[in-house]
């Protein structure tokens, strides 16, 4: 029996954009005018922006991008477009302001391990897939407005003292990675970090890259995952089965946890 998939998360504000900047023809407004008493015109505005299900808006969108929607990252020097299929966690982003950071690792045909931080808002996530789930608190990262400026610049504005694109990746993974974490956390157990909110097993996503960092070999031992690439941008879907999801607080409940 085939599985049921969904959007656990999708941006309309970022895809219609995207939309419009090249012509798609996805979204179209539709006006209704009317006429009111005498000499007095009265019109009434219907904004049809709907016209196509989400499906067939996530397969225009990916066959007008052809192979630009990198999925083998080891196939271009600097992504734009990404996309992939696999784990995808998501957590609440402190720093964001109902932000919402996933967090999904790749491996390339070369056997390059990338680490892919992306960054959205909770509006856009899918209650089903815990957007409204509580969540105690934890470690939070000072690079917070760093990384704001480079996702509303698109990648533009490095301002701060992580001005140097990997210390800037790093951070983003950090945040991606390590948010929440306390004392008592567990490494490879992201439930046992405050912010957290739920993984999707088998899940598949697009979106925007504003900064495609490779390491240095050597730098950064210190880093929560080991990785030799970091991708970070704006998130724009995430398609998965329910089935697939598992939400951390029903986790945190069941083994009985403190963290809430």
């Amino acid at each position: 029996m085939a599985m049921i998939r969904k959007y656990a998360y999708w941006s309309e504000r970022r895809i219609s954009a995207f939309a419009g900047d090249n012509d798609l023809g996805i979204y179209k407004r539709a006006w209704k005018f009317s006429i009111g008493i005498p000499k007095l015109l009265t019109f009434e505005v219907n904004d049809d922006r709907r016209t196509k299900s989400r499906d067939q808006i996530a397969k225009s969108t990916l066959d007008f991008l052809g192979s630009s929607a990198v999925e083998d990252f080891a196939k271009s020097s600097r992504v734009e477009i990404a996309k992939g299929r696999g784990s995808v966690e998501f957590a609440n982003y402190s720093g964001g302001h109902n932000g919402v950071v996933t967090y999904t690792e790749v491996t390339t045909s070369a056997g390059e391990r990338v680490g892919v931080c992306l960054f959205g808002s909770l509006d856009n996530m899918a209650d089903w897939a815990g957007a409204k789930d509580g969540f105690a608190a934890g470690w939070s990262s000072s690079a917070w407005y760093a990384i704001g400026d480079l996702l509303r610049s698109r990648g533009v504005v490095k301002r701060s003292q992580w001005d140097d694109d990997e210390q800037l990746s790093a951070e983003a993974l950090k945040v991606a990675t390590e948010q929440g974490k306390t004392a008592a956390s567990v490494p490879g157990e992201p439930w046992t970090r405050g912010y957290t909110l739920s993984r999707a097993d088998d899940a598949d996503w697009v979106a925007e890259i504003f900064m495609d960092t490779r390491l240095t070999p050597g730098r950064w031992a210190d880093l929560p995952a080991n990785v030799d690439r970091i991708l970070t941008g704006a998130l724009m879907w995430v398609r998965t089965g329910p089935e697939s999801i598992t939400r951390y607080s029903k986790l945190r409940r069941e083994i009985g946890s403190t963290l809430f």
